[in-house]
Parts: structure tokens; C-alpha cells; sequence
């Protein structure tokens, strides 16, 4: 067994990703969208995708595995198309000896690849900070000056690839394009917050901040919302100058000795500071993550403000489970009761509401 940490920073037990998985899917009849839908046949396949993990395009979400069938679980197999075949439009359905349950089982008994492709197998997002914490267990040091994101462990290459860095400049690129449109939703929530009469979308959007930000929550919000809204200009400033060439952010280096298996890290503010080694964001040996979003989550880090300022932004609670979230290391409250200050200064703020796509970060219909 390995300890394995997801994007939210909670870890658990998993089989060792480096042991071929025998329990192979064997369907009776059809599963998913118009499908025969046999419990046990569905409780395979909810279960075999659980085990491919969301690098291979299973739910980040769990399923459970119930049996039975619904929207999650059709999701989840068109997912799971989408990622592993390109241009061929889903069906939500897996049918005996075709193609979506060979795949299945092609992933169930392969142990995944460590290469310059870097295949991840798992994510995460805990935090660290100088003194000395485990990489996988049960709780993270309270505050520190470095953050990172953590995967499971595997035999590293010796220094960071090009590869590995052509992957994270990609992932720069995607995250300049979410700021963008972030910030432009922000502008369109604040105007639409000030109005007596909304429309059904100018009511979504205040929703939306009132959740992740806690907007409706603060004396002031007009007031608050500037605040966010400044660091999410700030981390598109800093992304665009890195993708301009104007100024590199993102840099080879290894991950601290009290997190060896961190995949990406940054200082507190370290877009402002005097000190030239915390003006980067580091990308390790470790680094394999198919998803922009943690170098969202890291530019949060990076563009906040530093320790000793109060305004460092860290991690007060996640979002996930749905629909409470789970307070952090950093944090008082879970995710839907946090102050407004909290939220300001929660690193999950930020990185999720440039993820307004993925149903793992919905907003309540009761907000």
C-alpha cells in the first residue's frame, strides 16, 4: 500500500500503482446510458473506473459503488471516453468486448508509466513548510513559508526534464486563459451584485462569489471583492509575464527535504519578494500532473502576500466533500462557513473558481 494525497490535500491508503490489478471487468450485458444495467456489471464498472484514477480520465470524485445507475456514473464513462479516445464522441456506455471496457482492463492490469510522458497516476495539494512533516499522512504542519503539490511516490528522474517543464509551460498557458476568463466572470458578479433586478445568469455569477468568496457575508462587499479581485489581476500579471518571456516564474528545482514527494511548490509571496531564490515557482522531478490547475493553485500562493503580512493566502478549507467542504491546516471552519477574510486568503478560492467547469466544484443551489 501507498499513501496517496489528492488535489484537496486529504490522503488515504491505495494498492501499490506499481503491482499489476487482476480484478479485470467481465460484463453480462450493457452499462451506462440505455444499458441493460446489471447491479453487479454496474458495480464493476463503477469500481474499475474509481481504480483508473482522473489521470485516465476517471471521476476525481469517487463513485460509489452502488450498482446502480445514474447521472455520476454515465458522467464518469463519458469521461472516461473523452480522455482515452480523441475525437470520438462519447456514448456513456460500456457494452461487452468493445472497445471502452477493453481499454478499462488494459489500465486495470498495466502499472503505470514513469517517463518522460509522465503518465500521473495520482494528484494532490497538501502543503508543507520548513520543518520536518511526512509527505503522506495524517495531518501537515499548521503555517509555513512553502507550498506544494504532492503525489504518490515513484523512482524520480534525477533532475527535472525538459519534458516535464514543456508540460508545466503548457499548463502556464491554460492557466493565463482561465485568469483571464475568471477575472471578466468577477467584473460581470460585482456590476450584477450591485443590481436590484438580476437576470437568471447575473444571479449565478453573485452566487458564485458568494460561495467561494463569501461576498454577501462581508460589511463591505463591493470593498472585499476588489481585494480578490486584485489578486487574481496579480497572478494574471505574473502567468502573462512568463508566457511573454518578460519575466520565467517557473523554474527546475527539487522539491524540499521535508516533502520529497512534492511535484510543484512556491514561497508565500514570493512574486514580491527581495529575495531571489522565492521569486519562482519551483516544477520537480516529481512533476506529472495533466491539469493547469496547479500552477493556479501555486500563482495563489505565489502572488499573495507573504507571512508575516497576515494576508498570505493558504489553506483554509476545501470544498470537497459537497456540499459543506472540510476545513484545512490553515483554517477555522469548513468550506461553506468560512469568514470572508478566510475566504479571501484561501488558496481553494482561488484555484477553483477558475474551474467553474468541473462539477466537483459546483456552488450549492442554496447559496
Amino acid at each position: 500500500m501507498v499513501m496517496v494525497c489528492n488535489r484537496f490535500g486529504e490522503c488515504s491508503s491505495r494498492p501499490d500503482p506499481t503491482v499489476k490489478n487482476t480484478q479485470l471487468v467481465t460484463l453480462t450485458g450493457s452499462v451506462g446510458r440505455n444499458g441493460r444495467n446489471l447491479r453487479d456489471d454496474v458495480s464493476q464498472i463503477q469500481d474499475a473506473l474509481n481504480r483508473v484514477g482522473p489521470s485516465n480520465g476517471g471521476p476525481v470524485i469517487k463513485l460509489v459503488v452502488d450498482g446502480f445507475v445514474g447521472p455520476k456514473t454515465v458522467r464518469a464513462i463519458e469521461d472516461f471516453q473523452r480522455t482515452q479516445f480523441p475525437g470520438k464522441f462519447p456514448d456513456g456506455r460500456v457494452d461487452p468486448g468493445q472497445r471502452t471496457v477493453g481499454r478499462l482492463n488494459e489500465l486495470l492490469v498495466a502499472p503505470p508509466t514513469f517517463n518522460d510522458e509522465m503518465v500521473p497516476a495520482f494528484g494532490g495539494v497538501p502543503s508543507f513548510n520548513n520543518q520536518i512533516v511526512p509527505a503522506f499522512g495524517n495531518g501537515f504542519a499548521p503555517q509555513g513559508g512553502q507550498h506544494g503539490f504532492v503525489q504518490a511516490s515513484f523512482v524520480p528522474p534525477p533532475v527535472t526534464t525538459d519534458a516535464q517543464m514543456t508540460l508545466a509551460e503548457r499548463h502556464a498557458q491554460d492557466a493565463e486563459k482561465r485568469l483571464t476568463a475568471a477575472i471578466k466572470r468577477m467584473n460581470q458578479a460585482v456590476t450584477a451584485m450591485g443590481k436590484k433586478v438580476r437576470t437568471a445568469k447575473e444571479q449565478e455569477l453573485v452566487r458564485e462569489i458568494n460561495w467561494h468568496f463569501k461576498a454577501n457575508a462581508d460589511p463591505n462587499p463591493t470593498q472585499h471583492m476588489t481585494k480578490v479581485s486584485t489578486v487574481l489581476a496579480t497572478m494574471l500579471a505574473a502567468i502573462k509575464e512568463h508566457n511573454l518571456g518578460t519575466r520565467t516564474i517557473l523554474r527546475k528545482g527539487a522539491p524540499p527535504p521535508a516533502d520529497p514527494n512534492a511535484i510543484a511548490w512556491a514561497y508565500l509571496g514570493g512574486w514580491t519578494s527581495n529575495k531571489m531564490e522565492e521569486k519562482f515557482i519551483t516544477i520537480t522531478p516529481m512533476f506529472m500532473t495533466q491539469l493547469s490547475l496547479v500552477i493556479v493553485h501555486e500563482l495563489a500562493h505565489f502572488c499573495g502576500g507573504n507571512k508575516s503580512s497576515g494576508k498570505d493566502i493558504v489553506h483554509r478549507a476545501s470544498p470537497d466533500p459537497f456540499p459543506t467542504g472540510t476545513k484545512r491546516e490553515d483554517g477555522s471552519t469548513n468550506y461553506r462557513d468560512m469568514p470572508p477574510f478566510h475566504a479571501r486568503t484561501n488558496v481553494y478560492s482561488y484555484t477553483v473558481y477558475c474551474y467553474p467547469e468541473r462539477p466537483e466544484f459546483k456552488v450549492p443551489s442554496t447559496v
